[in-house]
């Protein structure tokens, strides 16, 4: 198990590495209380970040849930930069959560700002929903001075005002305004300022007003600037950044908070190779085939055969010694989640980390997985001509959420019985 550990342990680093690759500015608040592991609140929090950003039929890029009771309660915020699709923001969040419990690996309240400003996640045990938070900012600055500086500032300050009166006038959904104005010698200037929508107009204009107070200090005669504020940021540029201006759908209306569903968001193209590649470290076996004599079956039937029948532990590669039980089961289990036929019933990247780390977070029970063939064996000849052809349609097994699935297939015991 050993050798299985290392494998895992390292390509999960290089997931977060790359993650942590990106700027982000983070504060884990060491003022308001940290939190055990495997505690209440550790799994309520767990559950909320790996499911903040399951709800598809939220396309304007702001979430906010909570899950848990009384002092166990997780409250989150999710938003993305307004000009940000539906699709990349949900993936930022994504990176987020797993990024998030990294840097802040037991704060009770914790914020980030995942590549710069493209999209904020935090999180908090007290009320954070409809509040003003000014505090904590952070400032980033262009190093490059602008010439005039005066009618720069002038025009600077003109654009930002007027893109926080439309902001601020936003809905419960969006509060966003990006434009651009002529600055000197014909040299234009792009602004963004953002609030997070559950704030009324006036909030809003108090904290982006403030926001813009700042920019003397911050990056004042600077061709470039950014204040991030918990509850608004603002930007400028003397190139543009940001995309097309977002248009919400007038039919889409935000739900209420609500305990998260299970993971049922759409999954990273290489989720699938991830979970191959679990199934092989465990098997040592590679996908291309598995031979019974004159027969060959693929990794992913082998697999699957003998975890619908019970005997999982069959796959384990014979050589493997003193390993644990529970874990490799674990390991196959997510595997399998990870290899189903339908995209959406794969978890996240962002749910890795949980999975493979708390004892206490449920399982979905997996479906079949893609490319699975449903017979004990086919001939080599067959199975090169049966890559060609489309899977049975037979789908024995249902998705279930990691409530529905902990008393009936808990972590402890990630196997059918």
């Amino acid at each position: 198990m050993a050798a299985i550990s290392c494998i895992l342990s390292f390509v999960l680093s290089s997931l977060i590495s790359q993650v942590s690759a990106q700027f982000n500015t983070q504060y884990c608040d060491n003022n308001r209380g940290n939190y055990t592991i495997n505690s209440t609140y550790h799994n309520n929090l767990n559950t909320l970040l790996s499911t903040l950003s399951s709800h598809t039929q939220i396309n304007y890029g702001f979430y906010n849930f909570s899950y848990g009771q009384n002092s166990d309660k997780v409250n989150a915020i999710g938003l993305c930069r307004g000009d940000v699709k539906p699709d990349e923001c949900r993936s930022c969040l994504n990176d987020s959560a797993l990024t998030i419990t990294q840097l802040c690996p037991n704060q009770k309240e914790a914020l980030l700002w995942l590549n710069t400003n493209k999209c904020l996640l935090r999180y908090s045990h007290r009320t954070i929903f409809g509040v003003m938070e000014s505090s904590p900012g952070f400032y980033l600055s262009n190093t490059n001075n602008v010439t005039e500086a005066d009618k720069f500032n002038q025009a600077l300050s003109n654009l930002m005002r007027n893109l926080t009166v439309v902001a601020a006038s936003g809905d419960s959904r969006l509060k966003y305004a990006e434009d651009s104005a002529i600055a000197t010698n014909f040299k234009t200037v792009y602004g963004l300022v953002q609030c997070t929508p559950d704030l009324y107009e006036t909030d809003c204009n108090r904290c982006l007003d403030g926001a813009i107070l700042e920019i003397p200090s911050c990056c004042g005669n600077k061709m470039g600037g950014r204040v991030l504020r918990p509850s608004c940021n603002i930007r400028f540029e003397s190139a543009i950044f940001y995309d097309q201006t977002p248009k919400l759908d007038p039919d889409v209306t935000p739900p209420s908070p609500s305990p998260p569903s299970s993971y049922t968001n759409t999954s990273p193209k290489d989720i699938f190779s991830f979970g191959v590649l679990l199934l092989e470290i465990v098997s040592g076996q590679k996908n291309s085939g598995i031979r019974h004599g004159k027969n060959v079956e693929n990794l992913l039937s082998f697999t699957w055969r003998n975890w619908r029948d019970g005997t999982a532990i069959n796959i384990v590669d014979p050589s493997l010694e003193n390993y644990s039980r529970n874990e490799v089961m674990i390991c196959i289990h997510i595997g399998l989640l990870y290899v189903q036929e339908n995209l959406t019933d794969r978890p996240t990247m962002a749910t890795i980390m949980l999975m493979l780390s708390s004892y206490s977070l449920g399982l979905p029970i997996p479906s079949e997985p893609a490319f699975y063939v449903n017979s004990t064996a086919r001939s080599l000849l067959a199975t090169l001509a049966w890559g060609h052809s489309s899977r049975a349609t037979a789908n024995q097994s249902t998705n279930k959420s990691a409530q529905e699935s902990e008393n009936e297939n808990s972590i402890t015991e990630p196997y059918p019985r």
